[in-house]
């Protein structure tokens, strides 16, 4: 015969667990609060397999499209969209995960300080993360994370495009940890961003090495083309002087002055100043909102969306005046 672990019923156990929690008024409502951390453990040990899939979990892989995105009008054709990642409804899948092996009051009651320890394991995952690719970034997985959505041609032809982020939109030195940057399906591009960009830069891969010239932006019939000068290290200058290449006709052109010219007159500079860099577009915040979401007044009693759908607002504008009242 098996003896049991303890002589205490699940209820009891149950009712002795909940004793040391004490209910406590919040910003969205009440919340159970304890001094002890649960009363359990301090730490839970996952195993590797598991832990991998509930981190990419945090990083919305696997999660449906139509999750993300619940209407394609969100996301057209040829589109970017940037948005931040609600932390809480993440943590609902995860709870979701693991709420499919809970059989009984017992389960239930104990799995909220197994999932409140999960929870905490899969931040220090994320903050491990951010670290390798930005080493002293402040970053930790419990505070905010933004990403993009790009629905174009794009993703398709540049799978292996790159995403950098950055703190500061003036300054190349300030990066921002990429959490993940990858294809999610022929044609839609996804990045998470660790905290929320000041400036994103979406590069083309780095294939190979071209050579060309560029229009200039004044072009004349005899010296239609251009280059932006560089110098012996290969920099680009924000506002580089341009050396114009005379255009000879039957697409034949002059470089004996990009050859001769008083600040190239070496082959290896000839090469640098005709080496067409990786394109690169860059996404800048250009100031702050200071509210993000309009008021239910600014649309009336209708908010109209495309393909003549639309949504009335009365109901949800007395749910709000009701709410208002009770919060006093």
């Amino acid at each position: 015969m098996y003896e049991p672990l303890t002589k205490t019923s699940g209820i009891e156990a149950v009712n002795k667990y909940l004793a040391s929690f004490a209910v406590e008024t919040s910003a969205d409502g009440l919340t159970l609060a304890t001094g002890d951390a649960g009363g359990l453990a301090q730490s839970v040990a996952i195993p590797d397999r598991l832990r991998t899939w509930l981190t990419d979990v945090r990083l919305l892989r696997g999660v449906p499209l139509a999750c993300l995105v619940p209407d394609a009008d969100l996301l057209p054709p040829e589109s970017i969209r940037f948005f931040h990642v609600d932390q809480t409804w993440v943590d609902r899948i995860v709870d979701g995960i693991f709420a499919a092996a809970n059989t009984g009051t017992v389960d239930f009651v104990f799995s909220y300080s197994m999932l409140r320890l999960i929870r905490e394991a899969l931040d220090l995952e994320l903050t491990a993360l951010a670290a390798a690719q930005v080493p002293g970034t402040a970053w930790t997985g419990d505070q905010p994370m933004t990403g993009m959505l790009i629905r174009s041609e794009l993703a398709r032809r540049w799978p292996d495009m790159i995403v950098r982020a950055y703190t500061s939109s003036s300054n190349m030195n300030s990066p921002m940890p990429v959490l993940r940057a990858e294809s999610i399906s022929k044609d839609i591009y996804i990045a998470l961003f660790a905290g929320q960009p000041e400036m994103v830069h979406v590069r083309e891969p780095n294939v190979g090495t071209r050579y060309g010239v560029e229009p200039r932006s004044n072009p004349t019939q005899q010296h239609p083309y251009k280059v932006d000068y560089r110098p012996e290290n290969g920099d680009t200058a924000e506002n580089a002087p341009e050396i114009i290449i005379e255009f000879r006709g039957d697409r034949v052109l002059n470089l004996w002055e990009l050859g001769h010219d008083s600040v190239v007159n070496t082959t290896r500079q000839v090469a640098l100043n005709l080496e067409q860099l990786p394109y690169v577009q860059e996404f800048k915040i250009v100031h702050q909102e200071e509210r993000g979401s309009k008021e239910p007044e600014a649309f009336g009693t209708t908010m109209t969306f495309r393909g003549n759908r639309f949504m009335k607002l009365d109901s949800f504008k007395a749910r709000r005046a009701e709410l208002q009242a009770m919060e006093g």
